[in-house]
């Protein structure tokens, strides 16, 4: 990305696609970094009916790198952007068996989602999916076969009409989508998201309470100093190793307020073929956290275990860093210490599929760039991992196999029930 033709070209607070970028918080953060928002406008046709809704901002951050942080904002902006549009020309309508036999189609009972039980018991009536519910299609690249494969509308896009989300498989959320200066590199950031949530809801909602690192044995000294930065204001931080059978490191990592006030807890998650790269990336992640919170904002404490209190996946951090269900985290802090090591099995996507192959997971992208973004040199790509476990704002999604079979095959012990307390993820 040429970021300065990029900001001359995109962000504009007249015309641009990005009506502005806007450095810091307003405020003093408690963990120096360079932060970054980008908000738009709602986006209208020659008709002034709105095409793409403007409340899509994006958020970038990073300790060392101004342009880096820049980069993040706007590419998070341009993902929402182009995943919430769409061409009705290129859907398909129709079940999974009346198309099976003129398209390579997915199964849609093959998604992690919520059981019919669970609907039943927060709403009243059960809510299913069969090989039979219509619904809409849009064509993918099945990335293990190289084959045009069909998956649902809305496991790719945002922003679709109300006749689209009819029997719709899951929610519609960001998992799985990613910028970069490439397909290949856009691939790459949308599939380790994939395994990032997937990771982490095994976590969750068994309660595992995974190898915590030894810091000590962490060989980054940069990592070390911003971990003794916020000691020294009164927080500590967990490094969770929750890497799966997928074998790609993946962390978790929980920074924690001493003194018990708001806010009171912040976690970032981070899955990388690189494992410093994973750290630094979760850690970050979880540090930007407690520079939110020291916005002066006005927001009422809401219980969410009451699912429908729930309205965006905000509610789960503000439920955790405004002081709500702190014991229900005690598990994340009592695994085995562990030393770090920094080697790695899976150095990249190719050594990945291969592995996806073995274990039967299947793997599928979109690109969704739309034409005045790849002007920029820019792609997104969405990611669709239909078996992973899949992180949600609303019911936890239980019918998964791998929340069951990934923790017996790594040595722990199934709890007698999930886990249904909200996740604090962001």
């Amino acid at each position: 990305m040429n970021l300065e033709k990029v900001k001359q070209e995109i962000v504009n607070p007249k015309i641009g696609l990005i009506q502005g970028l806007k450095e810091g918080l307003d405020i003093h953060l408690p963990v120096p970094m360079h932060l970054y928002t980008t908000y738009r406008k709602s986006l209208i046709d020659d008709k002034f009916n709105e095409v793409i809704k403007g409340d899509l901002d994006g958020l970038g951050y990073d300790f060392e790198s101004r342009e880096i942080a820049q980069i993040k904002a706007i590419g998070e902006c341009l993902e929402r952007y182009c995943a919430s549009y769409s061409d009705e020309k290129m859907f398909i309508k129709g079940s999974y068996h009346t198309l099976k036999d003129e398209y390579k189609v997915v199964d849609p009972c093959s998604f992690t989602r919520p059981f019919p039980e669970q609907y039943l018991e927060v709403y009243g009536e059960r809510y299913e999916i069969t090989k039979d519910s219509e619904m809409y299609w849009v064509e993918s690249v099945d990335e293990l076969t190289g084959l045009n494969t069909l998956v649902p509308v809305t496991a790719v896009y945002f922003n679709l009409g109300p006749n689209h989300y009819s029997n719709h498989i899951r929610e519609s959320i960001s998992t799985g989508l990613a910028a970069g200066n490439s397909k290949t590199m856009a691939k790459e950031g949308a599939i380790l998201e994939c395994i990032e949530r997937d990771a982490i809801m095994i976590m969750w909602l068994n309660k595992i309470s995974a190898p915590v690192i030894d810091i000590s044995s962490i060989e980054d000294d940069f990592l070390k100093d911003k971990v003794k930065s916020l000691e020294e204001i009164g927080f500590s931080t967990y490094f969770l190793d929750i890497t799966t059978d997928i074998e790609v490191p993946t962390y978790f990592v929980v920074i924690k307020n001493n003194y018990e006030k708001v806010p009171f807890v912040q976690v970032g998650a981070k899955s990388h073929f690189d494992r410093f790269t994973a750290l630094r990336g979760a850690f970050l992640e979880a540090a930007v956290g407690i520079n939110l919170f020291t916005r002066p904002f006005k927001r009422e404490f809401v219980d969410i275990t009451d699912i429908k209190k729930i309205n965006s996946i905000h509610d789960h951090i503000y439920y955790y860093g405004l002081g709500g269900g702190q014991e229900k985290l005690q598990f994340l802090f009592d695994g085995p210490q562990k030393t770090f090591t920094p080697e790695t099995k899976v150095h990249n996507i190719e050594e990945l599929k291969a592995i996806l192959k073995e274990k039967n997971l299947n793997l599928y992208t979109v690109d969704v760039t739309t034409e005045d973004v790849e002007e920029q040199g820019i792609h997104v790509v969405r990611a669709v991992m239909p078996e992973l476990a899949f992180l949600e704002t609303w019911l936890p999604m239980l019918n998964c196999k791998r929340l069951t079979s990934v923790p017996l095959n790594l040595g722990y012990i199934l709890p007698e029930s999930f886990n249904k307390d909200p996740h604090p993820f962001p």
